[in-house]
């Protein structure tokens, strides 16, 4: 039996607040929650307010470091 650990993908905050309203809209359905794909203002306001709480990237689960980037997740035991 192995067990294999994942992590999420990240994208940094930076990389969301520089783009301009036409590539927010590009990248609409890049970021969901809950099944529903955030709006583009939805997207930079979650950049915004990872950058005020100090991350580097937007974290994407709860067990993410200080700068925000996942520490990683065990799955179920392989047979």
């Amino acid at each position: 039996m192995t067990k294999s650990k994942y992590r999420h993908t990240t994208i940094m905050v930076e990389t969301i607040l520089n783009w301009s309203q036409k590539e927010l809209v590009k990248n609409y359905g890049l970021m969901e929650s809950e099944g529903v794909c955030l709006s583009p203002i939805q997207m930079y306001n979650l950049a915004n307010k990872a950058k005020i709480d100090g991350y580097t990237v937007i974290p994407m689960c709860d067990n993410h470091d200080s700068r925000g980037y996942c520490l990683g997740h065990e799955e179920k035991e392989e047979q």
